[in-house]
C-alpha cells in the first residue's frame, strides 16, 4: 500500500511506518479485548440482577475480570515496549 515510502532513500520512514502500524495493531487488539472483558462484565452483571450470584462467585467474577484487564494491560505495554525498543536499535544500526 505504501510501497512509495519503502522505496525512498531515508530507511528512517519505512522504520517510522512499522512503528506506527504496531502502534495502531496493539491499539486495536488492546481495544477489542477490552470491550470483550466490557461485555463479559455487563453480561455477568445483568443476570447477577435478575437471579444473585453467591457472594464467593461474584467476588471471583470481579476478580477475575480485573485480571483481565490487568493482563491486557501488561501485554500491550509490553508490546509497546518491545516496539520502541526495535525502533530504537534499526535507528542506531542504521536499517529498517
Amino acid at each position: 500500500m505504501f510501497r512509495f515510502l519503502q522505496k525512498s532513500s531515508n530507511p528512517y520512514v519505512g522504520t517510522i511506518h512499522d512503528l506506527i502500524g504496531h502502534l495502531v495493531g496493539t491499539g486495536i487488539i488492546f481495544a477489542a479485548f477490552f470491550a470483550i472483558v466490557w461485555l463479559a462484565s455487563f453480561v455477568l452483571n445483568y443476570l447477577n440482577s435478575i437471579y444473585p450470584f453467591p457472594a464467593q462467585i461474584l467476588e471471583f467474577i470481579k476478580n477475575f475480570e480485573l485480571y483481565l484487564i490487568y493482563g491486557d494491560s501488561i501485554v500491550c505495554a509490553l508490546a509497546l515496549l518491545l516496539t520502541a525498543w526495535n525502533f530504537i536499535s534499526s535507528m542506531v544500526r542504521g536499517e529498517k
